[in-house]
């Protein structure tokens, strides 16, 4: 239900329960000026939301966001790419990794 642009989280009814595609495409398009942002909602909707903006034909791609999923999807004008799409558990192995090679380095003697 939220998204963020220019640094500020936003609420918008295009990402309720409920809303439709062509309420995510106006969403879409009223932020299609700003590079990059981030939108966080609830599904069925966010996944079928993302499956129609990567097909080409239009149809709904079957793409199935788990809870605490993330997905990057690069836009151009009408259809956009999937560049990626991490589980939460590919999610808590990348941070895992992260922590561990970010701890400095000490033996006990």
């Amino acid at each position: 239900m939220l998204f963020r642009s220019e640094g500020k989280l936003q609420i918008d009814a295009a990402l309720r329960p409920g809303a439709t595609f062509a309420d995510f495409r106006r969403l879409l398009e009223k932020y299609a000026s700003q590079e990059s942002m981030m939108v966080v909602g609830h599904n069925p909707n966010l996944s079928q939301f993302l499956g129609t903006v990567i097909s080409e034909s239009g149809c709904e791609a079957s793409v199935e966001l788990k809870k605490g999923a993330v997905a990057r999807v690069d836009m151009r004008r009408s259809s956009g790419t999937l560049q990626w799409c991490l589980t939460p558990k590919a999610l808590r192995t990348l941070y895992t990794a992260a922590v561990e090679s970010s701890r400095p380095n000490t033996s006990r003697k």
